[in-house]
């Protein structure tokens, strides 16, 4: 059996603790603290209130990009799967092949509560002739 995916191996350029870090950051933190100093700013006279605010949406923005690309990424990737079904396609379809190849390895399987597998769909053209 060959394994043509990888372990869960990372395909970002940050972890996962540093990923929901981030953006805890980026959608509670930075929202939080533009309000809260606007709101403060408005009260007590403080100056520069527009471009405070403005300073830190552009960095939450800026914030969101990197996360963003970071994400799609990581979906795109082949990370999420334990392996692949490959499905050959037949003219007749009780005649479809199904092959299983997991890239995780056996053993670990029964202690999994899921697996997830990437499909691959093939037409055989050979058989279909």
């Amino acid at each position: 059996m060959t394994h043509s995916l990888p372990r869960r191996t990372r395909v970002t350029a940050m972890s996962d603790q540093t990923f929901d870090t981030l953006r805890f950051i980026a959608q509670v933190v930075l929202p939080a603290l533009g309000t809260l100093y606007f709101a403060i700013a408005q009260i007590w006279h403080l100056p520069f209130a527009e471009e405070v605010v403005g300073t830190i949406v552009a960095l939450d923005a800026a914030l969101g990009l990197i996360l963003g690309y970071n994400r799609k990424r990581y979906l795109e990737s082949d990370v999420l799967y334990d392996g692949t079904l490959e499905v050959t396609r037949r003219p007749d379809p009780a005649a479809d092949l199904y092959s299983l190849d997991l890239s995780t390895p056996l053993e670990e399987v029964p202690e999994m509560p899921a697996i997830t597998l990437k499909v691959n769909n093939n037409d055989d053209d050979e058989g279909s002739q």
